[in-house]
Protein backbone atom coordinates (compact mmCIF):
# COMPACT_ATOMS: atom_id res chain seq x y z
CA UNK A 1 0.00 0.00 0.00
CA UNK A 2 1.43 3.38 -1.03
CA UNK A 3 0.81 5.98 1.68
CA UNK A 4 0.76 9.71 0.97
CA UNK A 5 0.94 12.03 3.95
CA UNK A 6 -0.32 15.56 3.39
CA UNK A 7 1.63 17.76 5.79
CA UNK A 8 5.25 17.80 6.91
CA UNK A 9 4.86 19.16 10.43
CA UNK A 10 5.31 17.11 13.59
CA UNK A 11 2.24 14.93 13.00
CA UNK A 12 2.99 14.18 9.36
CA UNK A 13 6.70 13.66 9.93
CA UNK A 14 6.16 11.28 12.85
CA UNK A 15 3.56 9.25 10.98
CA UNK A 16 5.87 9.05 7.99
CA UNK A 17 8.78 7.75 10.05
CA UNK A 18 6.60 5.21 11.88
CA UNK A 19 5.01 3.88 8.69
CA UNK A 20 8.28 3.78 6.76
CA UNK A 21 9.79 1.73 9.60
CA UNK A 22 7.07 -0.85 8.87
CA UNK A 23 8.09 -0.89 5.19
CA UNK A 24 5.22 1.18 3.79
CA UNK A 25 6.24 3.28 0.75
CA UNK A 26 5.88 6.92 1.88
CA UNK A 27 5.37 10.14 -0.05
CA UNK A 28 4.88 13.53 1.59
CA UNK A 29 2.52 15.96 -0.13
CA UNK A 30 3.71 19.52 0.36
CA UNK A 31 3.80 22.94 -1.28
CA UNK A 32 7.63 22.91 -1.00
CA UNK A 33 8.84 19.42 -2.02
CA UNK A 34 12.29 20.71 -3.02
CA UNK A 35 13.00 22.69 0.16
CA UNK A 36 15.95 21.92 2.43
CA UNK A 37 13.57 21.22 5.31
CA UNK A 38 11.70 18.59 3.33
CA UNK A 39 14.99 17.09 2.12
CA UNK A 40 16.06 16.71 5.74
CA UNK A 41 12.71 15.08 6.56
CA UNK A 42 13.12 12.59 3.71
CA UNK A 43 16.57 11.66 4.95
CA UNK A 44 15.15 11.07 8.45
CA UNK A 45 12.18 9.06 7.16
CA UNK A 46 13.60 6.43 4.81
CA UNK A 47 16.06 6.29 1.88
CA UNK A 48 13.15 5.61 -0.49
CA UNK A 49 10.76 8.25 0.90
CA UNK A 50 9.62 10.90 -1.58
CA UNK A 51 8.09 14.36 -1.60
CA UNK A 52 5.74 15.69 -4.27
CA UNK A 53 3.21 18.42 -4.73
CA UNK A 54 0.01 17.78 -2.81
CA UNK A 55 -1.87 17.02 -6.03
CA UNK A 56 0.73 14.52 -7.24
CA UNK A 57 0.93 12.87 -3.82
CA UNK A 58 -2.84 12.31 -3.80
CA UNK A 59 -2.67 10.70 -7.25
CA UNK A 60 0.23 8.43 -6.14
CA UNK A 61 -1.16 7.21 -2.84
CA UNK A 62 -3.52 4.35 -2.09
CA UNK A 63 -4.03 5.75 1.42
CA UNK A 64 -4.03 9.50 1.97
CA UNK A 65 -3.37 10.73 5.52
CA UNK A 66 -4.47 14.29 6.25
CA UNK A 67 -1.89 15.64 8.70
CA UNK A 68 -2.32 19.34 7.97
CA UNK A 69 -3.11 22.05 10.47
CA UNK A 70 -6.82 22.72 10.81
CA UNK A 71 -6.90 25.94 8.77
CA UNK A 72 -4.81 24.44 5.97
CA UNK A 73 -6.91 21.25 5.91
CA UNK A 74 -10.15 23.21 5.63
CA UNK A 75 -8.69 25.22 2.75
CA UNK A 76 -6.84 22.50 0.84
CA UNK A 77 -8.84 19.28 1.23
CA UNK A 78 -11.98 20.48 -0.65
CA UNK A 79 -9.80 21.31 -3.67
CA UNK A 80 -8.27 17.84 -4.05
CA UNK A 81 -9.39 14.91 -6.20
CA UNK A 82 -9.97 12.33 -3.48
CA UNK A 83 -12.76 10.38 -5.21
CA UNK A 84 -12.34 6.67 -4.52
CA UNK A 85 -9.38 7.24 -2.20
CA UNK A 86 -8.98 5.77 1.28
CA UNK A 87 -8.42 8.77 3.56
CA UNK A 88 -7.35 8.90 7.21
CA UNK A 89 -8.07 12.21 8.94
CA UNK A 90 -5.54 12.90 11.70
CA UNK A 91 -6.53 16.54 12.23
CA UNK A 92 -7.70 18.39 15.32
CA UNK A 93 -9.03 21.95 15.52
CA UNK A 94 -7.79 23.29 18.86
CA UNK A 95 -8.43 26.73 20.32
CA UNK A 96 -7.28 28.06 23.68
CA UNK A 97 -9.20 29.76 26.50
CA UNK A 98 -7.43 29.13 29.80
CA UNK A 99 -6.92 25.63 28.41
CA UNK A 100 -7.59 23.79 25.16
CA UNK A 101 -11.05 24.08 23.60
CA UNK A 102 -12.66 22.86 20.40
CA UNK A 103 -12.15 25.27 17.55
CA UNK A 104 -15.08 23.95 15.52
CA UNK A 105 -18.73 23.30 16.38
CA UNK A 106 -18.98 19.82 14.86
CA UNK A 107 -15.70 18.12 13.96
CA UNK A 108 -12.95 18.26 11.40
CA UNK A 109 -13.76 14.66 10.51
CA UNK A 110 -17.36 15.45 9.58
CA UNK A 111 -16.56 18.70 7.76
CA UNK A 112 -13.71 17.25 5.71
CA UNK A 113 -15.67 14.11 4.85
CA UNK A 114 -18.65 16.21 3.72
CA UNK A 115 -16.34 18.21 1.45
CA UNK A 116 -15.20 15.01 -0.31
CA UNK A 117 -18.18 12.61 -0.14
CA UNK A 118 -16.76 10.24 -2.77
CA UNK A 119 -13.71 9.37 -0.66
CA UNK A 120 -13.59 6.65 2.02
CA UNK A 121 -13.02 8.55 5.28
CA UNK A 122 -11.74 7.28 8.60
CA UNK A 123 -10.94 9.43 11.62
CA UNK A 124 -7.68 8.18 13.11
CA UNK A 125 -4.35 9.11 14.77
CA UNK A 126 -5.77 12.10 16.65
CA UNK A 127 -6.47 11.12 20.27
CA UNK A 128 -2.96 10.95 21.74
CA UNK A 129 0.45 12.56 21.58
CA UNK A 130 1.76 11.75 18.13
CA UNK A 131 5.06 10.47 19.54
CA UNK A 132 3.25 7.34 20.74
CA UNK A 133 2.83 6.27 17.10
CA UNK A 134 6.55 5.45 17.23
CA UNK A 135 6.16 3.32 20.36
CA UNK A 136 2.58 2.24 21.19
CA UNK A 137 3.61 -0.31 23.83
CA UNK A 138 2.64 0.54 27.43
CA UNK A 139 4.05 -2.11 29.71
CA UNK A 140 2.38 -5.38 28.72
CA UNK A 141 -0.44 -3.61 26.85
CA UNK A 142 -0.64 -2.20 23.36
CA UNK A 143 -2.21 1.24 23.05
CA UNK A 144 -5.65 1.35 21.50
CA UNK A 145 -6.25 3.45 18.39
CA UNK A 146 -9.81 4.76 18.29
CA UNK A 147 -11.20 5.10 14.77
CA UNK A 148 -14.53 5.96 13.21
CA UNK A 149 -16.03 6.18 9.74
CA UNK A 150 -19.00 5.18 7.63
CA UNK A 151 -17.35 2.39 5.61
CA UNK A 152 -16.62 -0.94 7.33
CA UNK A 153 -14.17 -1.79 4.55
CA UNK A 154 -12.28 1.48 4.98
CA UNK A 155 -12.12 1.02 8.74
CA UNK A 156 -10.83 -2.52 8.28
CA UNK A 157 -8.07 -1.29 5.96
CA UNK A 158 -7.04 1.49 8.36
CA UNK A 159 -7.29 -0.96 11.25
CA UNK A 160 -4.76 -3.20 9.52
CA UNK A 161 -2.36 -0.27 9.23
CA UNK A 162 -2.84 0.51 12.93
CA UNK A 163 -2.11 -3.12 13.80
CA UNK A 164 1.10 -3.02 11.76
CA UNK A 165 2.15 0.02 13.79
CA UNK A 166 1.55 -1.94 17.00
CA UNK A 167 -1.87 -0.62 18.04
CA UNK A 168 -5.12 -2.36 18.87
CA UNK A 169 -7.69 -0.65 16.60
CA UNK A 170 -11.05 0.09 18.22
CA UNK A 171 -13.97 0.99 15.94
CA UNK A 172 -16.27 3.44 17.76
CA UNK A 173 -18.84 3.89 14.98
CA UNK A 174 -19.75 6.21 12.13
CA UNK A 175 -18.03 9.45 11.14
CA UNK A 176 -20.42 11.45 13.32
CA UNK A 177 -18.41 10.20 16.30
CA UNK A 178 -15.38 12.10 15.01
CA UNK A 179 -16.54 14.94 17.26
CA UNK A 180 -16.20 12.68 20.31
CA UNK A 181 -12.71 11.61 19.23
CA UNK A 182 -11.74 15.24 18.72
CA UNK A 183 -13.14 16.16 22.12
CA UNK A 184 -11.07 13.31 23.52
CA UNK A 185 -8.01 14.92 21.93
CA UNK A 186 -8.88 18.17 23.71
CA UNK A 187 -9.11 16.25 27.00
CA UNK A 188 -5.74 14.59 26.32
CA UNK A 189 -4.12 17.99 25.76
CA UNK A 190 -5.74 19.36 28.92
CA UNK A 191 -4.56 16.44 31.01
CA UNK A 192 -1.07 16.47 29.50
CA UNK A 193 -0.51 20.20 29.91
CA UNK A 194 -2.84 21.94 32.34
CA UNK A 195 -3.56 19.02 34.70
CA UNK A 196 0.10 18.09 34.92
CA UNK A 197 0.00 14.45 33.80
CA UNK A 198 2.64 14.95 31.13
CA UNK A 199 2.52 13.34 27.71
CA UNK A 200 3.35 9.73 28.56
CA UNK A 201 -0.19 8.33 28.65
CA UNK A 202 -3.00 7.32 26.30
CA UNK A 203 -6.67 6.53 26.75
CA UNK A 204 -7.79 2.91 26.78
CA UNK A 205 -10.61 0.59 27.76
CA UNK A 206 -10.61 -1.91 30.60
CA UNK A 207 -12.75 -4.96 29.88
CA UNK A 208 -14.10 -7.80 32.04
Amino acid sequence: MNISILGTGQVGATLGKALAAKDYPITYGTRTPDSDRVSDLLADTHPLAQAMSTTDAVAWGDLIIIALGAAAALEVVPTLDLAGKLVADATNNVGWDNGPIMGIETSMGEVLAASQPNAWWVKCFNTMGIEHVLDPQFGDRKAEMLICGDSPEAKAAIGNVCQHLGFVPVDVGSIRYARQLEHLAILWIQMATQAGLGRNFVFGTLRK
